[in-house]
């Protein structure tokens, strides 16, 4: 299964790309990773990204010398993305969870675990191509132009795009080349509170206050007459989409109910640490997931709060979507204009019947073949997530 992670790493972001890179390629083949701002500012998530890579080949180093196979079978694309929301304006960022650097401040406190300048530099227009050993390959294009050779080269309807940040980048590629765009099989995005309050404000969910105007127009593809539900003056070109798009959705609804806390991380790492002193990525991962844990207590004011585990949740679900999730479909709209609700996911859950040609039926609610279509995941067979997230990322025993 061919698959496109579009990602602002991040802490979060960063566990979701340790799940996918521990994948066999046979399972989920990981294309392209997508960057763009969110958590922290675009340059942040490439040093972040790129680091990963670094980390995983000093693990591989490691695991050489105790028999082991490398911790990965995967080489995709990094290509860099957006730097801000659609309508240009300031972007926000979520530095006072992830910390400046995105990784709880981590590069700073032990910078042995950040990539070679060299690699960053590799990004730079006219630098010099990697050889093919190196552990990834750089996109030449701004990412939603990469995201769309991809969705050309591979069979239509077998690409799945997840998307655990801002849907920048996805509108931009879906506005770039319609009929190309909906060759792609699904969108999995992690964003919203449907039926909950917000993260970043009261009303609205950090991935969709980014960029309403983006989140808004995604989910609007998902309608039989996206024309009635885009936002005014939208680009003529989201019309321009053969068939709805298929879109599921992780809301702070379901993924605040999957954390990962400080006595999984000392349960699961702290024992194989134990037993494998030379690890880099498991004392790498112990280093920001603790830096984060002491962050959330700032943030939500109480003791041992824990990370909750928004991204790796929705990683987890494009890798195995039959192993027991529980979906719901509903007419989910993102309010793209406002003051106090800008961002805001909502649905209807008035109890009305529908009547068609209704004339208070504002908004079309209830007219027949009006509305969006989203699927929401409200289900997961994950009881104890941070414990599998974490088990399976250290596979050294």
């Amino acid at each position: 299964m061919p698959l496109i992670i579009d990602t602002d790493p991040g802490i979060d972001d960063m566990l979701a790309l340790l799940l996918l890179l521990a994948t066999p390629k046979a399972t989920a083949e990981l294309k392209l990773i997508s960057l763009t701002y969110g958590n922290c500012a675009l340059e942040a998530t490439l040093v972040n990204a790129l680091s990963l890579f670094y980390v995983v080949g000093k693990e591989n180093e490691y695991r050489a010398t105790i028999g082991l196979p490398e911790y990965t079978d995967q080489r995709p694309i990094i290509a860099l993305g957006s730097r801000h929301p659609l309508n240009g304006v300031e972007a926000v960022n979520a530095t006072d969870v992830h910390g400046n650097d995105g990784l709880g401040g981590s590069h700073q406190t032990h910078p042995e675990y950040t990539c070679p300048k060299e690699w960053v530099e590799m990004f730079s227009p006219g630098a010099k191509e990697p050889e093919e050993t190196f552990p990834f390959r750089i996109g030449r294009q701004e990412s939603h132009l990469e995201i769309l050779d991809i969705l050309r080269s591979e069979p239509e309807n077998t690409v799945t795009i997840l998307a655990v940040g801002p849907l920048t980048n996805v509108a931009k590629a879906a506005a770039a080349d319609p009929q190309t765009f909906s060759r792609v099989k699904e969108i999995l995005s992690m964003g919203g509170a449907v039926r909950i309050t917000g993260n970043i404000t009261p009303a609205a969910e950090f991935n969709v206050f980014a960029d309403p105007l983006a989140a808004s127009i995604v989910y609007a593809l998902t309608s039989l007459r996206p024309q009635e539900m885009l936002p005014t003056g939208t680009s003529e070109s989201y019309l321009q989409l053969p068939k709805p798009l298929d879109l599921t959705i992780f809301p702070l609804d379901i993924t605040t109910k999957h954390v990962m806390t400080s006595k999984e991380i000392e349960q699961v790492l702290d024992s194989r640490i134990a037993r494998h002193p030379g690890s880099w990525l498991l004392k790498w991962v112990k280093i920001w997931t603790k830096l984060s844990l002491e962050k959330m207590e700032v943030v939500y004011g109480w003791p041992d709060a824990p990370l909750q585990m928004h991204d790796p949740l929705t990683a987890a679900y494009s890798i195995d979507p039959a192993n027991g999730w529980t979906l719901e479909e509903l007419d989910i709209r993102v309010e793209s204009a406002g003051s106090w609700c800008l961002g805001k996911t909502l649905t209807d859950d008035r109890s009305r019947g529908s009547i068609d040609n209704n004339p208070h039926d504002y908004h079309r609610w209830h007219m027949s073949g009006s509305g969006n279509k989203v699927k929401m995941v409200t289900g997961s067979p994950y009881p104890e997530f941070g414990s599998f997230l974490l088990e399976t990322l250290s596979k050294l025993t």
